[in-house]
């Protein structure tokens, strides 16, 4: 008799701390998860706003959208981005994907971007006056990164 209530107590304990490694492992996982979704995020935003501080910067030197079109589309390569920069009005002035994303099938993708939350849309302002928005899709990334 006192083997069975032994072994049963043993087997409880055992039972016990193996159920608390597990349950420490999937504990330090979620935390691991959601500070390295933060930080993605984190580097993600300062990757946007430096576009923005560039694209601003470049506007200065050139005064016009027109001249920047190149240098979009270098930014997109670089930053694994989608780079769609808009003027005043609204016109789009240049896409930083190659023309076979701009087709019906591009912009499918788009919209399911858009729909993912990974379109970040910026104000581009020039001492406080609008010079145009840009657009920002992170390429290959999933939603819970934003």
């Amino acid at each position: 008799m006192k083997g069975g209530i032994a072994q049963k107590i043993t087997l409880t304990i055992v039972a016990v701390a193996v159920g608390g490694i597990v349950l420490a492992g999937l504990m330090a996982n979620v935390a691991w998860e959601w500070n390295f979704r933060r930080y993605l995020s984190s580097v993600a935003v300062e990757q946007n706003e430096k576009i923005v501080e560039a694209l601003v910067e470049l506007y200065s030197e050139e005064t016009a959208w027109s001249g920047v079109r190149h240098q979009v589309m270098q930014m997109g390569l670089t930053s694994g981005t989608q780079i769609r920069l808009f003027d005043q009005g609204g016109v789009l002035v240049t896409d930083s994907l190659p023309r076979m994303m701009m087709g019906r099938h591009g912009r499918r993708w788009q919209l399911a971007q858009e729909q993912r939350g990974l379109v970040q849309s910026y104000d581009l302002k020039i001492s406080e006056k609008m010079v145009g928005t840009v657009e920002i899709t992170r390429l290959g990334q999933q939603r819970h990164l934003s």
